[in-house]
């Protein structure tokens, strides 16, 4: 069959945008792959949790790039929440809507024993550390409340991600590190092992890499 140069200009071609979603698609997917196939293992744990940031991540930047707006990350700061530092969800700037964000996409959830750790010292968190190996472990690409309409829960015990505009770029870049920790009392958490953390290094370009060894932090 002999194909005329008209037949192949008509056919559609995939655009960025589309491009972009896909490639969000496919990280959510490994991530979601990488959580149910983790053991008990720490070390595990962290992997499968550093792989859903990225995830997240990928997803807010193609959803960004979908709907033509800013999107942001959020995570549930809210320390009598069971999702406390654990849960991420994506959501887009979005005038038709009351608040003008709206939420898209599903939860994610870290790990069980895996917490983003915060930017700074929150209601609930507590640093067992006494050579301030914290310090340069937090997570820089957060910052707490804002977005006071949102409607999914109490946005003043949110951590709020720099905003990822449509080309996929973000205002400051930062880091999002995850380590592990334990729960003391029904409302509170310790991070107690500096060595115990992974992390994703943001560029402004909203590029990230992986930080798989403490020392690097």
């Amino acid at each position: 069959m002999l194909y005329t140069k008209n037949s192949f200009s008509s056919a559609k071609a995939f655009t960025l945008i589309e491009l972009l979603v896909v490639i969000g698609i496919i990280a959510v997917l490994a991530g979601g792959i990488g959580l149910a196939l983790r053991d008990n293992n720490p070390g595990s744990a962290l992997r499968s949790a550093q792989g859903l940031a990225l995830s997240s991540l990928s997803a807010a930047r193609g959803q960004a790039a979908l709907s033509q707006n800013n999107a942001e990350l959020i995570v549930q700061a809210d320390n009598a929440d069971d999702r406390f530092l654990r849960s991420i969800r994506v959501v887009v700037y979005d005038t038709t809507v009351s608040g003008n964000w709206r939420q898209v996409g599903s939860e994610i959830l870290l790990p069980v024993g895996v917490y983003i750790v915060p930017p700074s010292d929150i209601t609930g968190v507590k640093f067992d550390s006494t050579n301030g190996a914290w310090t340069t472990k937090q997570s820089t690409f957060f910052v707490s409340g804002g977005l006071p309409s949102l409607s999914t829960g109490d946005s003043s015990k949110l951590l709020i991600s720099y905003p990822i505009t449509s080309l996929g770029t973000v205002s400051q870049g930062g880091r999002i590190v995850v380590a592990t920790a334990h729960k003391s009392g029904a409302t509170s958490i310790v991070f107690d092992n500096p060595d115990s953390v992974r992390a994703l290094d943001i560029s402004r370009y909203g590029v990230a890499s992986l930080i798989n060894e403490a020392d690097s932090l």
